[in-house]
């Protein structure tokens, strides 16, 4: 299956970069056991292929109980829109420590930084990912976030997709139509520790995509003769997030997008 990407991310230097974080508490066993409190925070909601994610861990360990181990995955989320319908859960890449553990019960402040690698080339034999190219005539990376109009929520995702994208992912309908055909990519970021026999769980979405060209800010002039003027960019004409962004097409059709730029080409694994 071949898919055409219509969209990217916006350029580098107007990538928003304020934090996202989310926390979450958790009695093990009953409530005279005590709490522990996991926060996970990333340092922007957006990222580049090829750029390592620094994911923060705090615990606040109230509880009877120590906190024994810690690991901070990454996974992409794919949900099927076509004739058969589907979401599938594929991990990215996980990174599981025991450094400066365990937290002893009573113990608060304590926190630890993760370095995860959202890149295919680090972990091509996993099965399952969507990817961007084909792997046997060029370099394929791990496919783009998909950049869609959603009515009006309190998710995270949609909050994360509205601080990056604006007024352009709104949509006035009430629900999403049943009739959306193609395929969704989503990533997010999963703390989890574990408590005595149970466990804690902690989840914040991110956009992994393209960054567009830089906007100019030389004064336009006329170009001089004789000479021919190179075309625009694609990735410029292209930066408008429509409803669905990543479309199943057949492999042998020339398909072009609406602004007449032939897109780029993208496979899955």
């Amino acid at each position: 299956m071949v898919i055409r990407k219509f969209t990217l991310g916006p350029p580098a230097s107007l990538r928003p970069t304020q934090s996202c974080c989310e926390s979450s508490s958790k009695t093990p066993f009953s409530e005279c056991s005590g709490t522990v409190t996991m926060t996970m925070t990333l340092d922007k909601p957006l990222f580049y292929h090829d750029e390592k994610m620094s994911v923060q861990i705090a615990i606040d360990n109230r509880s009877r109980f120590a906190v024994r181990k810690v690991q901070v995955s990454i996974f992409q989320v794919t949900e099927l829109h076509m004739v058969t319908k589907g979401c599938y859960r594929s991990l990215v890449d996980r990174v599981s420590s025991r450094d400066q553990l365990p937290v002893r019960p009573g113990q608060c402040g304590w926190q630890h930084t993760y370095i995860l690698k959202p890149w295919f080339e680090s972990h091509m034999k996993r099965r399952g990912l969507a990817l961007e190219g084909m792997l046997k005539h060029e370099q394929a990376i791990l496919a783009s976030s998909t950049v869609f109009k959603l009515p009006t929520t309190d998710c995270a995702y949609y909050r994360s997709m509205l601080s990056i994208f604006g007024d352009v992912v709104r949509c006035d309908q009430n629900k999403l139509t049943k009739e959306m055909q193609g395929i969704i990519v989503s990533y997010l970021v999963q703390g989890r520790c574990w408590i005595g026999m149970s466990r804690l769980d902690v989840q914040i979405p991110f956009f992994l995509t393209r960054p567009s060209a830089e906007p100019s800010n030389v004064t336009p002039t006329a170009p001089p003769q004789n000479i021919e003027t190179s075309k625009p960019e694609e990735s410029v004409k292209i930066f408008n997030p429509t409803a669905i962004v990543h479309t199943p097409i057949d492999a042998d059709s020339d398909f072009e997008d609406p602004g007449g730029v032939q897109s780029d080409n993208t496979g899955t694994a």
